[in-house]
């Protein structure tokens, strides 16, 4: 650059903008400084308030998740990655592939509304975990301080609507307002008490990933799982990763004492009107139980269904290996393949939206579909934060859920990734055992 080059720049307003600023007391660049932060503090704080509320209502969509979250990570995405030039973690370059490869499938089948919210799962999952993990590598992530007035929140509807009104937020989420039908329990800001169940264990994940000691907000949570959303597979879950927690800690004989006194706990504490008043749809479920697996599966309607969906994901998947299934075709192979499972199947519902999150994906995708749950198992095992024990609990909590009625694109999802991702690297604390 010539001289008179130079000097034209130096003439110009920004140089002597930024001379300015520099000239200024220190207190007043640090208020300057968080000024221009602030609105990206509220963003994210924001972002943060969709990821806990995920069913909140704000566009007119007639879907019971809401894209909140996700239309605000691909603006994360865009500031991150375009304006701060930021490296994306090599990790998910595997999500990124079935994301762009979830795109070609959308083509190649006719595109309907399903097909929509069926990419939406392969989109989400990529970009509510990379924004997340930017978030929090940018050390102004609110996730935490959300942590406490997100459990009080659910709960506090959820008492709401079991004592007072069961209709209280009908108008903030799509399919609310079913409290207490079947003995069932209330749903709070979910659209049926099996979401809130869902919700609650990634609440407890999230505690047990960040190594919370609030004992009250453990105990809170399980009030709410237990006395509110009444959610038969929740608890379930729950019971077998606390079994399975306790013989992970197992060393010497002795230390199975703790997991043999609770076993033979259990019939008293499933006792009619000890914890669950008769006619709970939960001891419905155990008595159901009690005549075999089979027995169970053809009795209790709801979770046949949703047995029959992971059943058929699995089933389709390795039937057309290693093509892919695409978008909106399960409910006519569900329908065209009861006849294969008749001691089994009792539901003549037909959905095309797959109620299992790892299923949908191998249905949909074929071989590539199971990239997704390969990415998750090595995000969670590269969390270099905790221990061989809590990654091993992590990778199993994460794997029910996911086999469960939980779309990838669910914010708590990329949340929890996001979160396992921004931990990789960082040595276990020394308290930490493996």
């Amino acid at each position: 650059m010539t001289p008179q080059g130079r000097e034209g720049t130096a003439g110009g307003p920004w140089p002597r903008l930024l001379d300015w600023a520099k000239r200024l007391p220190h207190g007043a660049r640090l208020a300057a400084r968080e000024t221009l932060r602030a609105p990206r503090g509220a963003l994210e704080g924001l972002f943060f308030l969709f990821i806990f509320f995920p069913y909140i209502r704000i566009l007119p969509i007639p879907t019971d998740l809401q894209p909140n979250a996700l239309l605000m990570s691909g603006g994360f995405l865009i500031y991150f990655l375009v304006v701060q030039r930021r490296p994306m973690p090599l990790p998910l370059l595997p999500l990124l592939f079935c994301a762009l490869y979830s795109v070609v499938i959308l083509f190649a089948f006719p595109i309907t509304f399903d097909a929509l919210r069926s990419l939406a799962n392969y989109l989400g999952v990529f970009s509510m975990t990379l924004a997340v993990y930017f978030v929090l590598q940018g050390g102004f992530g609110r996730m935490k301080a959300w942590l406490a007035p997100g459990i009080l929140l659910w709960g506090a509807i959820g008492v709401i609507q079991k004592f007072v009104s069961p209709t209280i937020v009908t108008a903030l989420v799509l399919r609310g307002n079913i409290n207490g039908y079947g003995g069932r329990g209330v749903e709070s800001f979910s659209p049926e008490p099996t979401f809130f169940g869902l919700v609650i264990l990634f609440y407890l994940l999230l505690l047990f990933i960040e190594r919370d000691r609030r004992l009250w907000l453990y105990a809170a949570l399980l009030f709410e799982l237990v006395f509110l959303t009444k959610s038969t597979m929740a608890i379930f879950i729950l019971l077998l990763l606390g079994f399975l927690g306790l013989l992970l800690r197992v060393r010497r004989p002795r230390d199975l004492a703790v997991p043999t006194i609770l076993a033979l706990s259990l019939p008293i504490l499933f006792r009619p009107g000890f914890l669950f008043p008769p006619g709970s749809r939960i001891l419905r479920v155990i008595d159901y139980a009690s005549t075999g697996p089979a027995g169970l599966l053809r009795t209790d309607t709801s979770l046949n269904e949703r047995f029959s969906h992971v059943l058929f994901s699995l089933y389709g998947f390795l039937r057309d290996f290693p093509m892919p299934n695409g978008y909106g075709t399960f409910g006519e192979f569900f329908s065209a393949g009861l006849a294969a499972f008749p001691d089994l199947i009792n539901t003549q519902a037909r959905f095309n939206r797959i109620m299992s999150g790892y299923g949908g994906a191998v249905f949909e995708l074929g071989l590539p579909g199971l990239v997704i749950p390969a990415t998750v198992t090595w995000i969670i095992f590269r969390a270099d934060a905790l221990s061989v024990r809590e990654r091993l609990m992590v990778f199993f909590a994460l794997s029910a859920i996911l086999m469960m009625s939980v779309p990838l694109s669910l914010p708590f999802v990329g949340l929890i990734l996001g979160v396992l991702l921004h931990k990789r690297g960082a040595a276990p604390p020394a308290t930490a055992t493996a």
